[in-house]
């Protein structure tokens, strides 16, 4: 069987309410996207085009390349998002978010956490539990969390980049009402409920022993897990996010 996995609607344990590299006590203190902006400021004409191929304005290279860069966490490598973005590339080593600040204190995170951009974090023993199913393939990078008055949660997260991405999505042998074409593209809109996910196929001769990946056709993040991945992270009694059974053809 093959499982899906819509991210968190709203805040709590699976979506802490809060913003990478922020100071809590000043809402409008440099964050995330600042750093990445300053980076690329600093660097001469020659690096910057490196970092960040921008098509468009040259005025608006440095303030689009942030958002280039959280791209990179949730978006398919090589995938030119529109015509003034160049394709996505590599996490270089001075991008990823170095911590999550949350606007109120945790105490009980689930092991896969929605953060900020729709970018996702898993604690060490799930990030374990990946690597053993399926090694080298995904991409994973430290964040500290980090709560208010200074404290850091005491487990180690790190921010999931999920590498595989199918066309194994069947719209023909899904049920008709767990998906609406979007009109004019061959995307396809999903239901996030139970009945909504566990409505879609997926064809296991595309898909094959592939243990975790998203899917190209759906205009939302849902993200697909195979069975024995699904069953490992049950068995070390890990919490993520509601995930149903979908069907295999």
């Amino acid at each position: 069987m093959v499982w899906g996995m819509s991210l968190p609607s709203s805040f709590g344990d699976y979506w802490p309410e809060g913003r990478f590299e922020a100071d809590p006590q000043q809402p409008r203190s440099p964050d995330w996207g600042d750093r990445l902006r300053e980076y690329y400021f600093s660097q001469p004409a020659d690096v910057q085009r490196e970092l960040y191929d921008h098509r468009g304005d040259d005025s608006l290279a440095a303030s689009s390349y942030p958002y280039f860069v959280s791209l990179k966490f949730v978006t398919e490598q090589g995938v030119s998002i529109n015509a003034e973005m160049p394709p996505i590339t590599p996490v270089k080593p001075h991008e990823p978010p170095r911590f999550y600040q949350t606007w109120k204190n945790q105490k009980n995170l689930a092991s896969l956490v929605k953060l900020s951009d729709r970018i996702i974090a898993v604690d060490d023993v799930l990030k374990s539990v990946i690597e053993k199913c399926e090694p080298n393939v995904h991409r994973f990078y430290p964040i500290e969390i980090k709560m208010r008055g200074g404290q850091v949660y005491p487990i180690a997260y790190y921010t999931l980049v999920i590498c595989q991405y199918m066309d194994s999505f069947s719209p023909e042998r899904s049920k008709k009402d767990a998906v609406e074409k979007w009109e004019g593209y061959d995307l396809y809109n999903h239901d996030d409920s139970r009945v909504g996910i566990s409505g879609l196929a997926f064809k296991k001769s595309i898909f094959g022993e592939s243990q975790l990946w998203r899917e190209r056709r759906f205009t939302s993040l849902l993200t697909c897990f195979s069975d024995e991945l699904q069953a490992k992270i049950a068995e070390a009694g890990l919490r993520i996010p509601k995930h149903y059974k979908m069907m295999e053809v």
